[in-house]
């Protein structure tokens, strides 16, 4: 975990993880699972993932200022998808209120 929150090369660090189990068997998190999935978001919606959910959640829950990632370095500028998510309490209970309501 302190490799991906500290480390400058998120896609480098995410290359070298390897499978602990079998898809589709026992589940349990793992923020690096968390990661893969924003990287996966990109390569298939080719947007920048912090775009992509502008435009897919952030715009359509009503939220009242920009909320942005951190990222892994400038060089590398990958989004911490695991984490890192900066936003007013306000538009966070935005997103609390879109969870009570199951995605409505």
């Amino acid at each position: 975990m302190a490799k991906l929150y500290y480390g400058r090369n998120l896609k480098k660090h995410i290359k070298n993880l390897k499978l602990e189990g079998e898809p589709g068997g026992a589940f349990e998190y793992k923020s690096a699972n968390i990661q893969l999935l924003g990287m996966i978001v990109e390569r298939t919606t080719h947007k920048l993932f912090a775009d992509y959910m502008q435009e897919k959640i952030w715009q359509h829950i009503g939220a009242e200022y920009n909320a942005g990632w951190s990222i892994d370095s400038r060089k590398h500028r990958e989004a911490k998808a695991f984490c890192c998510f900066n936003a007013t309490s306000v538009d966070f209970a935005k997103l609390g209120r879109l969870y009570l309501k199951n995605g409505n």
